[in-house]
């Protein structure tokens, strides 16, 4: 194989300029579970090949069902480290910086320096609110947009907040209900499955969300899409701008839905 050509049917699609602007962009990777890892591996297999990547915590058998690098020669191991290794192994021209010891107040403003979007991932059950809050102020700081997304079931929820724009306040209020109190918004049930939003709510009220492998594929679809029209929109054939908010991205598979809502229809 000759050296990168594993990006030729992208550029087909895409074509050089975009390939090239993507090959220069870095993307900070805040958690690496069942969304980030997906979103990253996603991102990397499409060209991007900058990265800023970090969790604390290492694969275990629960994460086999949906993260992507969890398989049994990885059990015990640290994830981001991990993700390197794979990034590493489809682009060797990857440039990886590693923060193994995760995320937190005091080193948010040191991972998100230096890159161009990020993406919140963190685990919703662990992390507490204070670090959300210190990661979304930096990327707002350094003038960058900074992406949360979920995966409720069969479905997706993807939020981003531009420089300039609402911030993720509201977004961040709805995942920390979610975590205290496994409480959703009420009017979910207009868009997503109202059977599988209970099974949610119930198990989360618990301490523990379902998940399914399907999700994962879905919501990197959808956040990639979302990362490259930020980032590279101008240049992608056909391309778009984000969603940014106040507008949220609502994918369901189980109910054959794609929409576009606004978050305030959506207060907890």
């Amino acid at each position: 194989m000759r050296k990168n050509s594993f990006r030729d049917r992208t550029e087909l699609l895409l074509g050089p300029v975009t390939m090239e602007k993507m090959s220069k962009m870095c993307i900070a990777v805040a958690g690496l579970g069942g969304v980030g890892g997906a979103v990253l591996m996603t991102l990397a297999r499409m060209g991007f090949q900058r990265f800023r990547i970090a969790d604390p915590a290492s694969f275990d058998e629960p994460d086999m069902n949906r993260q992507w690098a969890a398989m049994s020669e990885t059990l015990g191991q640290n994830k981001a480290h991990v993700y390197e290794h794979f990034i590493r192994s489809i682009n060797p021209e990857a440039e990886v910086v590693v923060f193994d010891k995760g995320v937190t107040v005091e080193n948010a403003e040191e991972f998100v320096d230096g890159s161009h979007f990020v993406v919140e991932a963190l685990d919703i059950m662990r992390v507490l609110p204070e670090t959300r809050q210190k990661v979304c102020a930096e990327a707002r700081k350094c003038g960058i947009p900074v992406m949360l997304a979920v995966i409720i079931g069969f479905a997706t929820v993807v939020a981003i907040s531009s420089p300039s724009g609402m911030p993720l306040t509201p977004f961040l209020e709805f995942i920390e209900s979610a975590r205290c109190k496994g409480k959703l918004p009420v009017k979910l049930v207009e868009v997503l499955n109202p059977v599988v939003l209970k099974i949610m709510g119930e198990k989360m009220a618990q301490g523990t969300i379902p998940s399914i492998s399907l999700a994962t594929g879905l919501v990197s679809a959808v956040a990639s899409t979302e990362i490259l029209m930020a980032l590279c929109g101008e240049t992608v054939p056909g391309g778009r701008p984000p969603v940014y908010l106040p507008e949220v991205t609502f994918v369901d598979i189980s109910k054959q839905i794609y929409q576009i809502r606004r978050i305030e229809e959506f207060k907890v």
